[in-house]
């Protein structure tokens, strides 16, 4: 209370608590350090203190993609940087990414890459070696 009240001395207004919660940048941020886990967005909701929907539209509104999908994309740029380490096998990289299957993981790699995990692997050693 008296946070709020020091706060409404200098601004001159009551932070609303959406503005401390809920932003792209939160988001972001929350996806990344949740980065091994499915998205849950039930979980994602509780943490933000907003509904399902509400998380949905804002992901659509900052990113044009919905939360599993920019969810996804953050998995497969973390799981092309740890390839790219070549310290890891791709069923590493799948579990590290959240993915139990890394059948399953490879195909949303070649989906969302355009080339296997593997053939990533290859691309990139050539290209630097």
């Amino acid at each position: 209370a008296q946070l709020v009240q020091i706060l409404v001395t200098l601004t001159g207004s009551v932070p609303d608590k959406k503005d401390q919660g809920l932003s792209s940048h939160t988001m972001e941020l929350y996806l990344e350090e949740h980065i091994a886990e499915p998205t849950d967005l039930a979980r994602m909701g509780a943490h933000f203190e907003v509904s399902k929907a509400t998380l949905c539209r804002n992901a659509k509104r900052w990113f044009g993609l919905s939360v599993q999908k920019l969810h996804e994309r953050k998995k497969m740029q973390h799981a092309q940087n740890l390839l790219l380490l070549n310290s890891f096998t791709v069923s590493e990289v799948a579990y590290r990414t959240g993915y139990h299957d890394p059948l399953y993981f490879s195909r949303v790699f070649r989906r969302c890459v355009g080339c296997s995990p593997k053939a990533f692997m290859r691309q990139q050693h050539t290209e630097i070696g």
